[in-house]
């Protein structure tokens, strides 16, 4: 039988036993799907969509392209976004063909989205990193430009006679 010694444990025992310690790395962020809502009706009696939260609310955007955060799964997201691009193009085209109601909001979300998604589809960047750190900055910078060019036609689509040229 062991007998108590002087520091409280049993012979045999100086120390307690510490359990080994291990290094977890940072829990992955996977893509978040936003909370959609309707915030009213606008113009025309379109109803107007809210995005909040989510990998696809513009705050999760700036923080890929200012902060340096990334995503999670850059080309699928770009596949997502790409995939809206064309619904939004094609709901509003038939739209405009069957009840001659045309929306140019969507066809500006459909331009930032095409080739915001576009980018990240082709080059898979920015990715979030696991340990944290800054995603590539030819990666952000190549985003921001594509977002940019996106804003730029989406202005276009809204401001240029564009229906004379499909025949309309």
């Amino acid at each position: 039988m062991n007998q108590p010694t002087g520091t409280g444990y049993p012979t045999g025992h100086a120390y307690p036993q510490q359990a080994p310690q291990q290094h977890q790395a940072p829990p992955q962020q996977g893509m978040q799907a936003p909370s959609l809502g309707l915030g009213g009706v606008g113009l025309g009696g379109m109803p107007r969509l809210s995005f909040d939260g989510g990998s696809f609310s513009p705050d999760a955007l700036k923080a890929a392209v200012f902060e340096g955060k990334g995503f999670a799964k850059p080309r699928l997201f770009g596949a997502i976004f790409f995939a809206l691009a064309l619904a939004f193009t094609v709901g509003n085209y038939v739209l405009v063909m069957v009840l001659h109601r045309f929306y140019p909001y969507l066809y500006s979300l459909a331009a930032i989205f095409a080739w915001g998604g576009l980018w990240l589809l082709v080059t898979g960047q920015p990715r979030a990193k696991a340990d944290g750190s800054k995603a590539a900055m030819w990666g952000r910078v190549g985003l921001a430009g594509f977002l940019g060019i996106g804003v730029l036609l989406g202005i276009a689509m809204v401001v240029l006679p564009w229906e004379s040229m499909i025949g309309m």
